[in-house]
């Protein structure tokens, strides 16, 4: 009964985690974006892989977190070769230019999306490690009651409510 009482809450972190990570990608897909048309449609993407991923979470109750990390990762990997060609075609759009308000703008935009990106992280994340705190008493319960029962299988082997 503990285990499955642990299970809507970390697929809640899950989900959230997923949106953190989505949201991050999200910020900066659309300030480096061509143009508006390009920046919905990286949107659009992420949000039908973030949709994905959040629909696999619901549907497993076993889910690894390597695997979790494979499933953002994959997605996340996806966009990158776009992303940074936009974003090396308007550095070389600027340094042959020559314009250096242009230059000063593209900096600006940069490390604006760096302090947007971490306000984004840093806030969501610490939130969710509260959550991730408070479920880790009952895990380590768990597990302690795991270890000591002496039940075991059909097989002989010894009850594994948790994997890595």
């Amino acid at each position: 009964r503990g285990v499955r009482d642990l299970v809507p809450e970390a697929k809640a972190i899950a989900r959230d985690a997923v949106g953190i990570a989505f949201d991050a990608v999200n910020e900066v897909s659309a300030a480096f974006a061509k143009d508006p048309a390009d920046a919905r449609a990286h949107a659009v993407h992420l949000q039908r892989a973030s949709v994905e991923i959040q629909r696999r979470i619901d549907a497993t109750d076993n889910m690894r977190s390597d695997e979790f990390g494979d499933l953002i990762g994959s997605a996340v990997r996806s966009m990158i070769p776009e992303l940074v060609g936009n974003i090396v075609g308007q550095a070389l759009t600027v340094a042959f230019s020559g314009n250096e308000a242009a230059a000063a703008e593209l900096e600006a935009r940069a490390g604006g999306i760096e302090k947007s990106v971490d306000r984004i992280v840093e806030r969501r994340s610490k939130q969710l490690e509260q959550r991730v705190d408070a479920l880790c008493p009952r895990v380590h319960d768990i597990a302690r009651l795991q270890r000591d029962l002496d039940a075991r299988l059909p097989d002989g082997a010894r009850l594994d409510l948790f994997r890595d």
